[in-house]
């Protein structure tokens, strides 16, 4: 893995989009920042990063955190494009404050994560900064944040009730918001139009990300009288393609996808080849090689980029502002509502998938 600078990437102006109350008017930025898509090249479960280069000598006053160890916990396994850039910001940020990031993937098993959750409260490291998919954690974060470990969550905040106060912040995309963006984007484009049959791929359509993402862009399609199809395709880039193809062979009058997860979006141009259709417009969220492809060839209209490098950056940086100078940490929706079309894909296209 390579170490990225210690300074995140600004924002790229792109032209306005008009979505009523969303926003007004003006340029969309693409500020700083669910489920990523998989690359199934790797097969380790765990992987170990950490700071060598800094103590608290560059990062003084306040209490000493040079080599304490926080936990950060992908929902994803280690093979994962969305994560790259994720790490990459986690390192900057543990190289710039001294701490020791133990980054560990739990391979898109809820079990496995909650089991990896335990077992850093049961070490009792510094701190934990988890993407929560579900209320499955309710209870092991509050027990966390009752035994005096920090808690943050990132890229997905599932917890529920009562639950919710013992995550310190969450950093990570407003999927409702720019799932409304994205579907108003479409259909101010004339990409999907009145009543139009609507198909939303997603990997894991019971996860938060998926619900709310689902949400927002019902939101938008509403206006016209359409409604998004979820399905559910897994975050395996083959199969998530197989199942792409046997949707559109059994709808063959799909006018548009929104894919709801990088996954779908990376097949999404694929799947409709293979399935002989010609017009089919496409949209959805994140960044890999095979979305910026799309994108370059005007085969992909837009993209949501939920920026992961800020995700893992700001994490780790406000885990040790508050570990060192207790500043409580604060929630930030990474991403904004800035989309990446043809007209910025060039901007963007030599940062993924180190930086973006």
């Amino acid at each position: 893995m390579k170490h990225p600078s210690c300074r995140p990437t600004h924002g790229l102006a792109v032209r306005p989009i008009r979505t009523g109350a969303l926003v007004a008017g003006g340029l969309a930025t693409l500020a700083l920042v669910a489920c990523g898509s998989a690359d199934t090249s790797s097969t380790d479960s765990a992987t170990t990063t950490a700071a060598t280069a800094s103590t608290d000598a560059t990062f003084k006053g306040g209490q000493s955190i040079g080599g304490k160890k926080i936990l950060f916990i992908h929902a994803n396994d280690a093979g994962n494009v969305f994560d790259k850039p994720v790490i990459a910001g986690a390192d900057a940020a543990a190289a710039l404050t001294g701490l020791k990031v133990d980054t560990q993937f739990s391979n898109n098993d809820d079990k496995q994560l909650r089991s990896i959750f335990q077992s850093g409260v049961a070490e009792k490291v510094a701190g934990i900064i988890v993407s929560v998919p579900d209320a499955s954690l309710n209870k092991p974060i509050c027990a966390a944040r009752q035994a005096g470990i920090p808690v943050m969550a990132w890229n997905v905040n599932g917890v529920t009730g009562a639950a919710t106060s013992c995550v310190m912040a969450f950093l990570g995309q407003d999927f409702v918001q720019t799932g409304a963006v994205i579907g108003h984007r479409m259909i101010n484009d004339g990409l999907i139009k009145q009543g139009a049959k609507v198909f939303c791929p997603v990997e894991y359509p019971n996860s938060d990300y998926a619900a709310k993402r689902a949400s927002g862009v019902n939101e938008a399609l509403k206006s016209i009288g359409a409604k998004c199809d979820v399905v559910g395709v897994g975050a395996d880039q083959a199969k998530a393609k197989t199942t792409i193809v046997q949707y559109l062979l059994g709808h063959r009058d799909t006018n548009a996808i929104v894919s709801l997860g990088g996954t779908p979006n990376s097949v999404a141009v694929a799947a409709v080849k293979q399935a002989g259709l010609s017009d089919v417009k496409l949209g959805g969220f994140d960044l890999t090689p095979q979305i910026i492809d799309g994108i370059k060839q005007g085969k992909i209209a837009v993209t949501a980029d939920q920026q992961p490098y800020s995700q893992g950056f700001f994490a780790v940086m406000q885990m040790a502002t508050y570990l060192k100078f207790g500043l409580f940490p604060s929630s930030i929706a990474t991403g904004g509502t800035g989309l990446v079309d043809k007209s910025n894909v060039d901007l963007v296209a030599s940062l993924v998938p180190d930086y973006r």
